[in-house]
């Protein structure tokens, strides 16, 4: 097999790792990385809530619950004072909206700090992209320097 037929699957496996390897391990987190930033934001939005409850003193209201599959059904709170928030793992803690406040901000903190990992490890991901596409570069400018070189 001569040097041209070498680098040229070279360039293919190159390619090959590139498309089932390194593109789809990015996908994965950077999806990983947008669904906590959804979760994010679903708790500032939920913060804000508390705090527009406790600023206009709100101590009953009327809302829509969401039983499952978007099925809404219109429900009253009696009293505004406690929230129950999902903790993790399906488990549910009632916490007054101080302490409601208090666990979402270091929720988010936590969901922040992982959001962060994922940008880490996406970065990482790019760089190495980057290396190998400048490797395939690399390599095709060898093959078309030799080509070059015989006629």
């Amino acid at each position: 097999m001569d040097v041209y037929t070498q680098r040229r699957q070279k360039i293919v496996q190159y390619e090959q790792f590139i498309n089932e390897k390194l593109k789809p391990d990015l996908k994965k987190v950077l999806d990983a990385r947008d669904k906590i930033y959804e979760r994010i934001s679903k708790y500032l939005v939920l913060q804000n809530n508390i705090k527009l409850v406790q600023e206009n003193k709100i101590n009953h209201m009327s809302t829509l619950i969401n039983l499952a599959s978007n099925f809404y059904v219109q429900s009253k709170v009696n009293d505004t004072s406690k929230i129950i928030l999902c903790v993790g793992l399906d488990v549910y803690l009632e916490f007054t909206l101080e302490d409601a406040i208090e666990w979402i901000t270091k929720k988010t903190e936590t969901l922040t700090k992982e959001a962060e990992e994922y940008t880490q490890k996406s970065l990482d991901i790019k760089a190495d992209l980057r290396i190998v596409s400048e490797g395939i570069f690399e390599l095709m400018r060898l093959i078309q320097n030799k080509r070059n070189k015989n006629y």
